[in-house]
């Protein structure tokens, strides 16, 4: 469902890359750099959306699908999309625009102030929310299976992204809603398995 926003309150989507965990080697000695990630927030909702990327830019597929499936999950007929000056978030914020209005989202670009950070601050404070959470079950892991998760472990990617999704049903705003409560009109009271933990599930709207 698309939700009409008028000219006067049309939602910005401000996002950006970071980088989580230090540098560290491969067995055979090569380095690998600490995970790069891509957040996104709705400056309407605070609703955030967190991805492991593997590069920068438009160089992979799936770059682009988590951007433009984040905005198409916000349910806006019209939004603005708002990166700073670098170029290859830049070239990734074309792409994910094209594939918007292909979808019959309107989109209109917005670029942060050159040389600050603070003209981006939404997203940049969402940054700074989703690697506490990302660290606490990455610890959480570790102390919980006796383990020690690398930066480039399959299991770095799925803490980024539950942490974001922690964030939208546990961070609660002045006025006493969460994220997804604001976006979704009522509270998510789905039961949350332990990070890490093994479970049994099935599609939704399957019978088992």
């Amino acid at each position: 469902r698309l939700v009409d926003m008028t000219q006067d309150s049309v939602p910005v989507i401000s996002f950006d890359y970071g980088y989580l965990g230090e540098d560290e080697r491969r067995e055979d000695g090569t380095l690998l750099s600490p995970s790069l990630i891509l957040v996104a927030a709705d400056g309407h909702t605070r609703f955030v959306g967190a991805w492991v990327h593997l590069s920068k830019g438009v160089s992979n597929d799936y770059n682009v699908k988590t951007l433009v499936d984040y905005v198409v999950s916000l349910g806006y007929n019209r939004v603005q999309m708002k990166c700073d000056q670098d170029p290859s978030i830049r070239a990734l914020r074309l792409e994910a625009c094209t594939q918007l209005r292909l979808l019959n989202i309107e989109v209109a670009p917005e670029d942060s102030q050159r040389g600050t950070s603070q003209s981006n601050s939404i997203v940049e404070i969402q940054m700074k929310l989703v690697k506490g959470p990302t660290r606490s079950l990455v610890h959480f892991m570790n102390e919980r299976h006796g383990v020690e998760l690398a930066a480039s472990s399959d299991m770095m990617a799925w803490a980024v992204s539950h942490a974001a999704f922690l964030l939208n049903r546990g961070e609660r705003s002045s006025d006493g809603r969460i994220a997804f409560e604001f976006l979704r009109g009522r509270p998510d009271r789905r039961a949350l398995p332990i990070f890490g933990d093994k479970v049994q599930w099935m599609e939704m709207g399957k019978k088992g």
